[in-house]
């Protein structure tokens, strides 16, 4: 735009191209010639995004030999310091974060003046509308003459886009400390477009991976599989935020929507849903009543209860093994944003989550955590009915320690329709259906979650054991090296591996991913994970090693919970069936979350399945009658009881197979 002018005007200055120079109300402005040419670059198409790579290729070519981003910050330092302007609220020049630059603010060019002097308000409505027809015409005669301006003053239409990736969003803060509440927010986007039925919402486990990178959107687009991105930044100071972010067709690279939020901490929640609803229209996204209904709810929030929410988000998501001290940390910060404001929808669901996995993972017992998951539940939904994560966390807990079927179904089926692309949703519900034993709507469910978490090693491993509990085994060998791959440091994939190995009779290849299992884990007290290497060790004719680790399990002490369910698989590896059921009935004494999976479990055998004791547990757990998966049918059928009376060790011998 500036090019075909010799001067260019906005606020109080004036840019006379043809000189190179810069004037403030008539006075020049010292600017050096970098500043200068980035500023009438800017100003060639204002309102539109110009790119590093533009800006490199402009004033820093292929043979010159620079510090390129040190060069440029210093260049838009010093622009913005001859313009008194700021990065963190911009009058004139906007940083897109990894992206680029936009020049914001009004420009007349040429000869163009100002109407000067009032008007009555006939004259006023004769010249505006006079004024309307010149400008019309010009900006229709720039828009034919000048693609890109023709491009910024009729943006073409988003076609058809269904997909999309939030990513992390930029602490501009200066304070790592803050980087809680930059990914806070992105997770609380996603979370908020994941409602959306129609519209495919990348996790927030996927986009993490970007956290920093300078990769090229179009490339991320590709490998996160979505048509648009969102990118942006965050700046906390005080009890203000101010959130700036900008809407990319991927594939294009083209920018479809940028706009600034600034709020008091106590709007926050009213900016994540202004924030949605206008990244839903610029994307011209159809939605239901009810999902317009949930964007436009928003209240206030209490801010040290909100920071204290994000917190416990935060130290919930580092969680790695049993006993872990920042998942405590996390339910400590969740307690004390309840505690803060306790009509804090959000906080309770997510402490409702965090207290259903506390006594899953062995972290605390089950009797201390089931009413405590419960109870923030339904405090959560007496809040907010339409939470769908409190609907999937109560559906977990009434399956885990209620052993109530039908309950836990109904939840997590109304979580799927509030949550449909949300992938804790997506996960927590193929968790109830693995265990009624409905393998093809679970692995349905999963695989959905895989492509809207791409990247993340645990929502493929879930697929994995969902293959293994349907006893597809082969399936989940080939699932469970592509879980290898994304994580080779994590020790679940091996410890599944081992699981399917041994059921497939491959004794050497279940010895070796059990030993790399044990490797990875180190010291850890993971009960689930000792119970299932131990089962491994004792099915292929290590007794010794597999008596070493149920000394292991025995030895963990309070306030980490031993499973008894995990004491009795390692029992089955050895062949006491005696010491199984007992194990497995202390498990029903204690409400243990695995007596669940008892059901469908693969590593119980034949003769444990037929006897009459696992047919009681079945049904101190709230289950029908046991069932036998029969391969040829690929569905479960009633056994054939097998006699007390022949209950020995010696009956109880295992061969792999």
């Amino acid at each position: 735009m500036a090019s075909a002018h010799e001067s260019v005007r906005f606020g109080v200055f004036e840019v006379d191209l043809r000189a190179g120079e810069l004037r403030k109300r008539g006075s020049k402005v010292k600017l050096q010639e970098q500043p200068f040419q980035v500023l009438a670059l800017l100003l060639e198409r204002p309102g539109d995004v110009v790119t590093r790579d533009e800006l490199q290729r402009r004033l820093w070519p292929s043979h010159t030999f620079v510090d390129f981003e040190q060069g440029l910050n210093g260049t838009i330092k010093r622009l913005r310091q001859a313009l008194g302007d700021s990065a963190e609220s911009p009058r004139f020049v906007e940083t897109l974060p990894r992206h680029g630059y936009r020049f914001i603010a009004p420009v007349v060019t040429g000869g163009q003046t100002p109407a000067a002097g009032p008007l009555g308000p006939r004259r006023r409505t004769a010249h505006l509308a006079a004024a309307g027809l010149v400008v019309l015409a010009v900006l229709t005669v720039l828009g034919l003459a000048v693609p890109r301006i023709g491009r910024r003053l009729w943006p073409p239409k988003p076609n058809g886009i269904r997909s999309i990736a939030v990513l992390p969003l930029e602490n501009l803060s200066g304070d790592p400390a803050q980087e809680y509440f930059a990914d806070g927010m992105t997770e609380a986007l996603i979370t908020d477009l994941a409602g959306i039925g129609s519209l495919k919402v990348i996790s927030r486990t996927s986009v993490m991976r970007y956290k920093g990178t300078r990769k090229p959107l179009a490339q991320i687009g590709r490998e996160l599989g979505v048509e648009a991105l969102l990118e942006g930044s965050v700046l906390r100071s005080g009890n203000r935020v101010r959130v700036t972010a900008q809407l990319l067709d991927a594939k294009a690279d083209r920018h479809l929507w940028g706009e600034s939020y600034d709020r008091e901490i106590v709007d926050v929640l009213e900016l994540q849903s202004e924030l949605t609803r206008s990244i839903v229209a610029g994307i011209s996204l159809r939605t239901t009543s009810e999902e317009s209904g949930r964007l436009a709810a928003s209240r206030k929030v209490d801010p040290e209860a909100y920071e204290a929410y994000l917190k416990g988000r935060h130290f919930v998501g580092l969680w790695a093994a049993p006993g872990d001290e920042p998942f405590t940390r996390g339910i400590e910060h969740l307690r004390a944003s309840t505690d803060r404001d306790p009509t804090f929808a959000p906080a309770w669901a997510a402490l409702a989550t965090a207290y259903g996995s506390w006594g899953f993972f062995g972290i605390r017992p089950p009797g201390e955590t089931g009413p405590r998951a419960r109870a923030a539940a339904l405090r959560a939904l007496e809040l907010d009915p339409a939470s769908g994560e409190a609907h999937a966390a109560l559906g977990l807990a009434t399956l885990w320690y209620d052993w109530d079927w039908v309950e836990s179904e109904r939840h997590v089926r109304r979580a799927l329709e509030l949550g449909p692309n949300s992938v804790p949703v997506l996960i927590q519900s193929t968790i109830v259906l693995i265990h009624l034993g409905r393998f093809e709507e679970a692995m349905a469910l999963n695989r959905r979650a895989i492509d809207l978490d791409p990247l993340s090693s645990s929502t493929s491993l879930n697929l994995g054991f969902t293959f293994f509990s349907a006893r597809r085994y082969r399936e989940a060998i080939d699932q469970l090296e592509r879980c290898r791959d994304l994580d080779p440091a994590a020790p679940w994939p091996w410890i599944e591996t081992a699981w399917v190995e041994a059921r497939l009779g491959r004794k050497e290849a279940a010895l070796a991913a059990a030993g790399r299992a044990l490797e990875l884990l180190g010291k850890s007290d993971d009960s689930m994970a000792l119970g299932v290497l131990g089962w491994v060790c004792g099915l292929a004719g290590h007794g010794a090693e597999a008596r070493v680790l149920l000394r292991r399990l025995e030895a963990i002490r309070a306030p980490v919970w031993v499973d008894p369910y995990c004491v009795a698989y390692v029992h089955e590896g050895l062949g006491d069936r005696p010491a199984v059921f007992d194990a497995l009935e202390r498990g029903v004494r204690q409400r243990s979350p695995s007596m669940a999976h008892l059901l469908v479990d693969p590593t119980w055998s034949a003769a444990t399945r037929t006897h009459a004791r696992y047919a009681e547990l079945c049904r101190s757990v709230g289950m029908p009658e046991p069932l036998v998966y029969e391969a040829t049918v690929g569905a479960f059928a009633r056994p054939t009881p097998a006699p007390d009376s022949r209950e020995s060790a010696a009956a109880g011998g295992q061969t792999f197979r």
